[in-house]
């Protein structure tokens, strides 16, 4: 049996009976494709896909004429499938049987019971051959469909590609013009237009060479035979970026650069295409380049103090003056073409990648100023000031670098003089402030004594003779122990202060809530005295200091915010922190009378009181701060102006 395939495939229907398998198996032993419909609608639908032949029963046709009649309709032009229509005979039925021919429009058979097997075959070979033949005008059909369509998608890439050379031809800011093979004119742009001064029905049939390239600048003849383009016509090498001059229709003469390329027509030359452009402007900018270099050499090479070359993207010197004799040591012979980054630089450097460092430096930001030591040619060794510069070209990409040196060893050297007399009278004055501050501790702690006994004495006058005193005795009294108490507290404040500043302090991990609980502690009956707000912000990170330390500064800074208030203003506080990188920054914010911004950095130093005898205190509690800031490896400062408040803070590093 041959291989089923959809267009050779006969379709059977016939709903009563045994006769669809029975027709089925009589032309499956014959080799047929067979398909056996179980409905009409399965039928309609197998003849909408393809089939080769239909072959159904009177029967099958009482049931889905309609469905049938559709399909045949509906096939295309060159489609009429064959019909083999059973049947037993009668008039009634042949007139249905007619009517079902008429609208499909294709060839019908009629086979009546009884018939033999035979001629079941022969009726089923027909119908196929018949579909065979419309099968070959279809695939006709389609084939000259096809060709139609690449003809016509030829056709609109022709014109397609004609629109764009066009467009190229007209809109090309270069000159183009053809010619044929005699050199004469067959088409011109609108640039070359522009640029000759001529029109294309001026040149059309004209030799080009004639018109614009005809002489040399001189004003000598330019023959034909010379012409480097027209060459191109005789031998076919194609010819590029050729600098010339044309010549325009006013006679004057314009810098050009051109390519020629020759034209062929099965295999031999027919003309040339000829594109060019005006570089005139180029040529003036390369003229006046080839002075400034000229007037460049001349200066540079007279230049004795300082170093000055070029080199390439690489680093080979390219260019040499009297200054690299006399600061390098290098002849000219000798240094260009040197890699200037192992002559120089020093071994350290190079290891450590300095020269490519600068030469990426100055890239990336124009020049690079860098001052070093480095190597002469004998490999002693100078202090040198230099400048790199990234030399670009008009597209701006680097095409080398210049170099500037001077030797600065004596400076160099009278530099580190100064730094190390300005270190050492740096050392004389701290050693200086500290046996002041010992001093000031010392003294400080030695009055107290004499103090206490006088505020003793005072407090014993006043507990046992008060009856002997009149009211001015009592009142002076009273003054000696005011006076005693305040003496005593700017005592302790100095000796904390000098405390501060000479008290080894080993740093660590401290917990800032627990500082800012101590500051709490011993400001306590001030802060419910004044019925205070306090308000501590969470999170306090961990900090890298001294627990102690930190609580005095916390309870100094606490204190003045307390403190300096308008009268009849409940102080309010705020404590908070905000991490800052590798650091910590705590504030604490008061609605406090604030400080002008001229004063504010009055308030750090020692005995400073900005507002007298309005508010107690000695003038060095901030002057504490400080001190114990800045011995912690922090800095403090504020914020603040006058009625709104004071924002202090202080900062430390991140503890790890």
């Amino acid at each position: 049996m041959r291989a089923s395939k959809a267009e050779e495939r006969v379709l059977i229907f016939a709903p009563t009976g045994n006769d669809a398998r029975a027709m089925a198996s009589l032309l499956e032993q014959r080799g047929f494709a067979t398909h056996v419909c179980q409905s009409g609608a399965e039928c309609c639908d197998r003849m909408a896909e393809e089939a080769g032949a239909l072959l159904l029963t009177e029967e099958a046709l009482s049931l889905n004429v309609s469905g049938f009649l559709e399909v045949l309709k509906t096939q295309p032009p060159w489609s009429e499938v064959p019909l083999i229509i059973l049947t037993s005979g009668g008039e009634s039925r042949l007139a249905r049987l007619l009517d079902l021919a008429a609208s499909a429009a294709g060839g019908v058979t009629l086979l009546e019971r009884p018939m033999s097997a035979v001629t079941l075959w022969r009726s089923v070979e027909v119908a196929l051959q018949s579909r065979r033949r419309q099968y070959q005008v279809r695939d006709l059909l389609e084939e000259q469909t096809r060709k139609q369509r690449e003809l016509e998608v030829a056709q609109e890439g022709l014109r397609r590609a004609k629109e764009f050379d066009d467009a190229v031809m007209n809109n090309m800011g270069e000159g183009l013009y053809t010619v044929d093979g005699h050199g004469l004119v067959t088409s011109v742009n609108p640039a070359a237009e522009r640029l000759f001064g001529w029109t294309f029905e001026e040149l059309r049939g004209r030799k080009m060479h004639e018109a614009t390239h005809y002489k040399h600048r001189d004003g000598s003849p330019f023959p034909a035979e010379e012409c480097a383009g027209l060459q191109v016509l005789r031998e076919g090498k194609t010819l590029s970026e050729f600098e010339d001059v044309f010549i325009r229709k006013d006679g004057t003469f314009f810098d050009v650069v051109y390519s020629s390329s020759p034209m062929r027509e099965n295999g031999s030359i027919t003309g040339l295409v000829v594109v060019f452009r005006d570089v005139t402007e180029r040529k003036r900018v390369e003229r006046a380049l080839m002075e400034s270099e000229a007037r460049y050499r001349t200066l540079v090479s007279q230049v004795r103090d300082y170093a000055i070359f070029r080199a390439d993207r690489a680093g080979f010197a390219r260019t040499w003056n009297e200054g690299v004799k006399r600061v390098l040591g290098f002849d000219e012979e000798e240094f260009i073409g040197l890699d200037t980054a192992p002559a120089i630089f020093t071994p350290e450097d190079i290891s450590a990648g300095v020269p490519e460092r600068e030469l990426q430096t100055a890239v990336m930001h124009g020049t690079s100023n860098d001052d070093r030591w480095m190597r002469r040619k004998d490999g002693t060794r100078f202090y040198a000031s230099g400048t790199t510069t990234a030399l670009k070209d008009e597209m701006g990409r680097v095409i080398g670098f210049s170099k500037v040196l001077r030797d600065d060893t004596e400076k160099r050297h009278a530099e580190e003089k100064l730094e190390r007399t300005v270190a050492e009278r740096t050392a004389d004055l701290r050693e200086a402030n500290e046996q002041l501050e010992a001093f000031v501790y010392s003294i400080a702690h030695d009055l107290r004594a004499p103090l206490r006994s006088m505020g003793g004495f005072s407090q014993l006058l006043m507990d046992d003779h008060t009856d002997r005193l009149d009211a001015i005795g009592q009142q002076l009294l009273k003054r000696i122990q005011a006076s005693a108490e305040f003496m005593d507290k700017l005592l302790v404040d100095l000796i904390a202060y000098g405390r501060a500043g000479r008290a080894a302090l080993e740093l660590g991990r401290v917990d800032v809530h627990k500082a800012w609980d101590s500051a709490l502690l011993q400001c306590a009956i001030q802060i419910e005295q004044s019925k205070a707000s306090i308000e501590t912000v969470q999170p306090l990170p961990a900090v890298r200091a001294h627990e102690m330390t930190l609580g005095q500064i916390l309870a100094n800074l606490l204190n003045n915010a307390l403190k300096f208030v308008a009268p009849g203003v409940q102080p309010r506080v705020t404590f908070r922190a905000e991490e800052q990188g590798t650091f910590v920054r705590f504030w604490i914010e008061d609605n406090g009378i604030g400080i002008p911004k001229d004063q504010q950095e009055r308030v750090f130093r020692v005995f400073e009181r900005l507002h007298g005898s309005r508010y107690s205190g000695t003038g060095i509690g901030l002057s504490i701060v400080r001190k114990g800031a800045e011995r912690m490896g922090g800095v403090v400062g504020l914020e603040s102006a006058p009625g709104k408040g004071t924002r202090f803070w202080i900062e430390l590093p991140k503890a790890t």
